[in-house]
């Protein structure tokens, strides 16, 4: 099985995101990121936090989309004529029931979703531009799956 990859997200000084991407190596002066395929090399000294893994948004909305999808093909499914073919059209009570499926489908997921996200550990190296910091946190970042390109 393959190693998954390590998300981060780079914050400048001041606490402003100005990078993200995939992991791809390091230096005693940098840390290089993979974005859209492209590597970025981002020194040290503008680098406030690397926070890892995606933002908090990222699992309600994942959540949302499995939980209406879910919902849309299962009420497609109970309206089904007893042949299986869906059908030509829907009444307006089945329509009632695709509506709200799809909505409390989308409520129920991004609920999940967020419960799953929160219960997730965040994990932030605190850098403020400093060599010094940068060389003690390295050996633990070093250890990250990397992407190979």
């Amino acid at each position: 099985m393959a190693q998954k990859k390590t998300f981060m997200r780079i914050y400048t000084l001041s606490g402003k995101k100005f990078a993200k991407g995939f992991y791809s190596g390091s230096t005693d002066s940098s840390v290089m990121v993979s974005e859209n395929n492209e590597k970025v090399q981002i020194p040290v000294s503008k680098i406030g936090v690397i926070k890892l893994r995606r933002g908090s948004g990222n699992g309600p909305l994942i959540g949302c989309v499995i939980g209406a999808g879910a919902a849309v093909f299962g009420t497609i499914g109970a309206t089904s004529t007893p042949q299986g073919n869906p059908p030509a059209s829907m009444s307006l009570y089945q329509w009632t029931n695709f509506k709200t499926g799809f909505f409390f489908g989308g409520l129920v997921g991004a609920l999940i979703g967020g419960l799953i996200q929160g219960l997730k550990k965040n994990i932030s190296y605190t850098i403020n531009g400093s060599n010094t910091t940068w060389l003690e946190q390295k050996n633990v970042i070093q250890k990250l799956p990397a992407i190979n390109e």
